[in-house]
């Protein structure tokens, strides 16, 4: 990942700008750790803005990317082109990130106990956001696994 930008997502996240939100990147009232990314993408890039986005009924869903829970049925949601719950791939280039929902590998200390088998556990970074983790936490895990 690109160190400078690294850098400015986890001031981000730690900043206390943005409010934490849940299940896509951008409620207009609280973001993911991925929508406060494609935020620094769309403030350091002219003419990329947030796009206004209601859930549709699942009965009307036609792409995955459309699918949301229930709970944000009606809602006014933000798409940045077309990308509401994972990154875009002029994000990803940007900032040098592999993948649309980044995975990371734990480091052994974030890991209870001396088994082994569970260092090698996969998360991905929408994962963290949507268990509860903070944005201080998910903060550390970027500065540490990206």
């Amino acid at each position: 990942m690109n160190e400078q930008i690294k850098e400015k997502w986890v001031w981000a996240l730690e900043s206390g700008k943005y409010k934490q939100a849940t299940k896509c990147l951008n409620t207009g009232e609280g973001m993911c750790c991925l929508g406060v990314l494609t935020d620094l993408y769309i403030q350091e890039n002219q003419g990329a803005k947030w796009e206004p986005h209601t859930v549709k009924p699942h009965s009307e869903i036609v792409e995955d990317e459309d699918y949301y829970p229930t709970e944000l049925l009606n809602k006014p949601l933000f798409r940045f082109e077309g990308k509401g719950k994972t990154l875009h791939k002029k994000v990803q280039d940007w900032a040098g990130i592999g993948g649309e929902n980044p995975v990371v590998v734990p480091h052994k200390s974030w890991v209870e106990g001396d088994d082994p088998d569970n260092v090698y556990d996969f998360f991905s970074l929408a994962t963290l956001n949507d268990s509860g983790l903070t944005f201080s936490q998910i903060a550390d895990v970027i500065k540490y696994a990206l």
